[in-house]
């Protein structure tokens, strides 16, 4: 096997490599998500759903976790979106207290950070908290409309999810690989 043959091989077996952990990179899909809406100050759970698993689409739609009420939650490989679709006022418990939603997740690489989306929301939770498995988010005092959405972005051990740009410098680097190999390939019968 020629130098040139040799060192596209093994670029293709790293490229290979790096396409893999890509694939598999840190993120939710595929994961088990279940919700809670409590109120943890006074000990009281209010309602709960799932679990279910995270894909496309809306994970909990309206009436899913409290039926009768028209909030649910879209999550993505790392975000959650919480979607009221309903005017609706959470009460406010004072220093301390808590009236929202606590999501678990299993199956989902570890919760290393959790930041309001400014960008992708029409108003904050009061309180954002997590763990490596669950995300808390507090809206007490908050007041919604059926057109309001939070969300925050999620951030993991071992790494983000790749951006577009990188899904195309790597299909551009195999297809570099490719052509080099055919090249070589060429050159070595020509010469035969």
């Amino acid at each position: 096997m020629s130098k040139l043959r040799k060192s596209a091989a093994v670029a293709a077996v790293a490229a290979a490599g790096l396409w893999a952990g890509s694939a598999n990179a840190a993120g939710l899909f595929g994961s088990s998500v279940s919700v809670t809406l409590n109120y943890p100050l006074i000990g009281t759970v209010q309602a709960s759903a799932g679990p279910v698993t995270v894909g496309s689409g809306v994970e909990f739609g309206p009436g899913v976790i409290y039926p009768g009420r028209n909030f649910g939650f879209d999550i993505g490989n790392s975000t959650i979106s919480y979607l009221p679709d309903e005017s609706v006022g959470y009460g406010d418990f004072g220093s301390g207290g808590f009236n929202g939603f606590v999501l678990t997740f299993t199956g989902a690489p570890t919760i290393t950070g959790v930041t309001y989306d400014a960008g992708g929301s029409t108003f904050a939770p009061t309180g954002i908290s997590f763990t490596g498995n669950t995300v808390s988010l507090d809206f007490s005092g908050a007041s919604v409309l059926p057109t309001s959405i939070s969300e925050v972005d999620l951030t993991f051990a071992g790494g983000s999810v790749p951006e577009p740009q990188t899904w195309v410098l790597m299909l551009t680097g195999v297809a570099a690989m490719g052509s080099a190999l055919r090249f070589a390939g060429r050159r070595s019968l020509a010469r035969a």
